[in-house]
């Protein structure tokens, strides 16, 4: 249950920062900038809320998976920092989401 309830922070906050930017401007989201990595992070969010053995039968691709997920939620955190969004609180966002999705990668189930 706990591994549900921490794994829906991260889909949360990228929610919430897409809710921003859409607010501050309507178009923002439609800029490759900051929509890329928003969906990006979402995808890899439910990836990462789904558990391994669903989609993953060999365990010894998970060391690979593993390291592609922690790289590419480290590049979420980073586009969140470098990139040009219009909110900073909707910028912030979206570096937690990528710091949280960065510490789930090594976890186990």
């Amino acid at each position: 249950m706990t591994v549900w309830i921490a794994a829906a922070f991260p889909i949360v906050f990228l929610v919430l920062a897409a809710i921003l930017e859409h607010q501050r401007d309507p178009r923002s989201l439609r800029n490759p900038g900051r929509g890329i990595p928003l969906a990006i992070a979402l995808g890899a969010a439910i990836l990462l809320a789904v558990p391994q053995h669903l989609y993953l039968p060999l365990t010894a691709s998970s060391l690979l998976l593993s390291k592609t997920m922690a790289v590419t939620c480290a590049a979420i955190a980073a586009c969140g920092i470098f990139g040009r969004f219009k909110s900073r609180l909707a910028a912030t966002l979206v570096v937690l989401a990528g710091m949280s999705l960065t510490s789930m990668t090594g976890r186990t189930r």
